[in-house]
């Protein structure tokens, strides 16, 4: 029998009568094949049209309310699609919250969640996603994303002792991990504590794995020095900020406004830097 057959068989089925002769049943052998050809259905769908795989597992889950394999799968799915409609935030939210009463004890789910809330400005149900995901994450790596999302939620309200804390915790995990090091040494620059965000810059930079990374690291640097007065070592930082990536605007910017300060009357230079943030914008 062919896929189409195959659909149009099982579409034909009426599941209200289906659900009431396996209700107290032990062993109903109608759902158990109706739940059989809905996977066969599910694995042929998932090579090519994700959508429709996505809802026949929600079919399978209509009628077997705890099976497990096809809860795994809504997860699976429920991420890919996430990835796939990434610009349409509202959909992803829907599309995990269905997921997360399926599984509910799957951190990433969670996670996830909280990452579309936080990127929706909903900080408040962003960091109770993120605090679920934790309590629920049984792996280093599920912790650390969760911890790292809790982190983002209080630097962005400014709760730089809260930062610092979650921030702390996830680099227990991952102590070479170059954008921990960064935002850690960042928080710490706004706790006034320059000398260990130098340190911490540093070591960002020497475990950058790519040159955005870094590019981003040494911009950073740049405000650490800036932040200081040390005008002269902020723009040798975003001048090795803009060498990584020379389309990072916010580092010529911040090169900008520090020559700005350190003027020495060189209009020219100021107008080639101008010039240049031009082409970028």
């Amino acid at each position: 029998m062919n896929i189409l057959s195959l659909e149009s068989k099982l579409n034909s089925i009426d599941i209200t009568e289906l659900l009431l002769k396996s209700i107290g049943s032990k062993n109903c052998i109608e759902l158990e094949n109706y739940v059989n050809n809905k996977f066969v259905v599910v694995d042929y769908y998932l090579k090519n049209n994700i959508d429709v795989a996505y809802k026949n597992v929600l079919d399978i889950l209509g009628v077997s309310f705890e099976n497990k394999r096809a809860s795994k799968l809504l997860s699976r799915i429920s991420l890919e699609l996430c990835v796939k409609n990434q610009e349409n935030l509202e959909k992803c939210l829907d599309i995990l919250k269905v997921a997360i009463v399926y599984s509910p004890g799957n951190p990433l789910l969670y996670y996830n969640t909280g990452l579309v809330l936080f990127k929706l400005d909903k900080l408040e149900d962003s960091l109770l996603y993120f605090k679920i995901g934790l309590e629920n994450s049984n792996t280093p790596q599920d912790t650390y994303l969760n911890l790292i999302g809790i982190s983002n939620v209080y630097s962005t309200v400014k709760c730089w002792v809260e930062t610092l804390y979650y921030l702390n915790k996830a680099n227990d995990i991952k102590p070479h991990d170059s954008e921990c090091l960064c935002m850690l040494a960042l928080g710490y620059t706004e706790c006034r504590r320059t000398y260990l965000a130098g340190t911490l810059y540093n070591e960002a930079i020497k475990y950058s794995n790519n040159d955005i990374q870094k590019s981003n690291v040494y911009m950073n640097y740049g405000h650490l020095f800036a932040y200081n007065g040390n005008n002269r070592m902020a723009l040798e930082c975003y001048n090795n900020s803009i060498k990584y990536n020379p389309k990072n605007i916010l580092a010529f910017q911040n090169k900008l406004l520090t020559m700005c300060y350190n003027y020495d009357g060189n209009n020219t230079v100021l107008y080639l830097q101008h010039i240049l943030i031009n082409k970028l914008l």
